[in-house]
């Protein structure tokens, strides 16, 4: 059989989407989305070196490949993973390099080791890749496991903000004028319970049809920062904002005004960053994928008592007190069965991050 045995490298980073994308020609995007798996996420050259070395190797070939750490978990990264887990398997606990591994790189980094099968598995959905984690003791994993839930609903998160580039920001303004007349908020306006003015107004004959409608603004019920390692929260007044801020909506069963409690409360704020490499590497980005993991409440009562709270400090609309804090952490605790000494070691965790 014609392959190779092992196959080792760091091949290049190379994005063809988001903020750092590359120029591609059209006939080459093309060829890609036809030829690759992996190409139909997040599109970069990496994922397809991951699918390519995977097919090339012969059954007990070994991998191993420097990649970004976000790959092991992201959403975006599934069809990478998807590609690659059809023909390998991963080992048990895969290298994490950590964000200094190489000089001048920053972005944390691992290593994919596996093992080509002898025949490929029919698969539809991707699993997070095994990245080892050191920082983790029994306790740690056994309160991960208790709070392990089926999910919210995705439909509870989205991004509706404005997407901008370097030259927009010629087209923002610190206040209101005559040429620069909506309201947009940005990730640091925003605080647990508390919506500051808004940073940005924009200039509405630049932006044009990349600025919604008043009631597409109105749509959005909770306000999310995206550059924070757990969640915060504000009930949305309406206000426009840039993609800085990812949005919260609501259902029947999961009014907003409990989200915001929810996602503020420090027990979930610890399972976000234990869970959520991104949240405790690098810069951190809150991804619309972690939101959509959260773990839905473990009962309706929950629900009642954090939406009357949440309702009642979001009016305020100027933070929580330390004893309001306590209350909130000790009722989600209380709901996920959270013992005493679980309890503490969230509390003491939450205390160092801050």
């Amino acid at each position: 059989m014609r392959g190779f045995s092992a196959l080792v490298g760091n091949p290049p980073w190379v994005s063809y989407a988001g903020k750092a994308a590359q120029p591609m020609a059209e006939p080459l995007r093309r060829y890609f989305l036809d030829r690759y798996e992996s190409f139909a996420g997040f599109r970069n050259l990496q994922g397809m070196f991951v699918e390519r070395c995977a097919e090339l190797l012969v059954p007990g070939g070994r991998m191993g490949i420097i990649l970004p750490s976000s790959m092991s978990e992201q959403n975006g990264y599934a069809p990478t993973r998807l590609a690659h887990d059809k023909r390998c398997t991963c080992d048990d606990d895969l290298p994490d390099l950590g964000e200094d591994g190489f000089l001048g790189v920053f972005q944390p980094s691992m290593v994919l080791r596996s093992t080509r099968l002898a025949n490929d598995r029919t698969m539809s959905e991707a699993e997070p890749w095994p990245v080892e984690r050191p920082d983790l003791d029994e306790g740690a994993r056994r309160l991960l496991a208790k709070m392990d839930r089926p999910a919210l609903p995705p439909h509870l998160f989205g991004e509706r903000g404005l997407q901008s580039s370097g030259p927009d920001t010629h087209h923002l303004a610190a206040a209101p004028d005559a040429v620069h007349s909506v309201a947009l908020r940005v990730g640091s306006d925003l605080e647990p319970f508390r919506r500051k003015l808004p940073s940005n107004y924009a200039d509405p004959a630049w932006f044009r049809d990349r600025l919604r409608e008043p009631a597409e603004w109105e749509a959005v019920r909770v306000l999310i920062r995206q550059t924070a390692r757990v969640p915060m929260a504000a009930l949305s007044d309406g206000v426009g904002f840039r993609n800085s801020i990812l949005a919260g909506f609501e259902d029947d069963e999961h009014p907003a005004a409990f989200l915001v409690a929810y996602l503020n409360a420090t027990p979930i704020r610890w399972l976000h960053y234990m869970r959520h490499r991104d949240a405790r590497q690098g810069m951190p980005q809150m991804k619309i994928g972690h939101l959509r993991a959260t773990p839905a409440p473990p009962n309706t009562a929950l629900v009642k008592d954090l939406a009357a709270l949440g309702r009642a400090w979001s009016e305020r609309n100027a933070g929580l007190d330390v004893a309001e804090q306590a209350d909130l952490d000790a009722r989600v605790a209380t709901a996920f069965g959270l013992t005493e000494e679980e309890r503490t070691r969230v509390h003491l965790w939450w205390e160092g991050l801050q």
